[in-house]
C-alpha cells in the first residue's frame, strides 16, 4: 500500500475538485429571432421573393451572444447562444416578418408557381451590435432585383436601432425588433418594384 503525504494528497483532492467542477458546465440557453407562433398576413400579392443566403461580418458570425459593457468592451456570453448560425436566425427572421407583414412568401427553396412574378432579395449585414449605451444596432445593405434581370433595381442602406433591456432575452427582443423594422423596409421597397410603373426610392425608417 503507497502512503501518500499530506501535501500531495491535498493537492490531488484540489484537482480532482476542480475536474469536476469543469464538467459540470452552466446549462446552455438558446434564443432565437424568429417568432414563436407565426401568422399569415391578409391579401395574396401578384409576387413573390427569392430571398438569398444573409451575410453577416465575420466579427458577429459566433453561436454566442456578445455583449458590450458600459466601459465599451465585448463580452462573449458562453452560456448564452443563438439557436441556429446568425446569418440563418437573420433570414428565417426576414422571411417570416416579410411573411407576416406583406404576405409576401419567400420560395427560395420551392419552386414557383407558372407566371408568378419573383424579386431576388439580398441582404449584407452589416453591424449586428449591443452599444454601450444599451441599445443594440442593425446596419444592413439589401438589393432587389427581378429574379430574370442581371442588376439591382434597387439598393438600399438601412440602419436601426432599438432599446434593450438589462437581461439577455430583452437584447434578443430588441435585435428581433430591429430585424422587423429592416423587413417592413424591404418589404415597402418590394412593394413599390411591383407596382406599375414601378416606384424605385428607398423607403424610409418612418414611411
Amino acid at each position: 500500500m503507497i502512503r501518500l503525504r499530506s501535501g500531495l494528497r491535498a493537492a490531488l483532492m484540489l484537482w480532482a475538485a476542480a475536474s469536476l467542477g469543469a464538467c459540470s458546465s452552466a446549462p446552455i440557453h438558446l434564443y432565437t429571432l424568429a417568432g414563436a407562433a407565426p401568422s399569415t398576413a391578409s391579401g395574396n400579392p401578384s409576387f413573390a421573393m427569392l430571398l438569398e443566403p444573409v451575410s453577416v461580418p465575420r466579427s458577429a458570425d459566433i453561436p454566442q451572444l456578445l455583449i458590450t459593457g458600459s466601459d465599451g468592451r465585448s463580452h462573449l456570453t458562453e452560456d448564452h447562444r443563438w439557436r441556429a448560425p446568425l446569418p440563418d436566425e437573420i433570414g428565417t427572421a426576414l422571411a417570416q416578418q416579410l411573411r407576416e407583414q406583406f404576405g409576401i412568401s419567400d420560395l427560395s427553396r420551392v419552386s414557383a408557381p407558372e407566371g408568378l412574378k419573383l424579386f431576388r432579395v439580398r441582404v449584407d449585414v452589416q453591424r449586428f451590435e449591443s452599444l454601450a449605451d444599451g441599445q443594440v444596432l442593425v446596419t444592413a445593405a439589401w438589393s432587389l432585383r427581378a429574379a430574370d434581370a442581371k442588376s439591382a433595381a434597387l439598393t438600399c442602406v438601412s440602419q436601426l436601432q432599438q432599446p434593450a433591456g438589462a437581461d439577455y432575452a430583452a437584447l434578443v427582443r430588441a435585435y428581433r425588433g430591429a430585424v422587423a423594422g429592416l423587413a417592413t423596409q424591404i418589404g415597402r421597397g418590394l412593394e413599390g418594384l411591383a407596382r406599375t410603373p414601378a416606384a424605385s426610392g428607398c423607403p424610409s425608417a418612418g414611411a
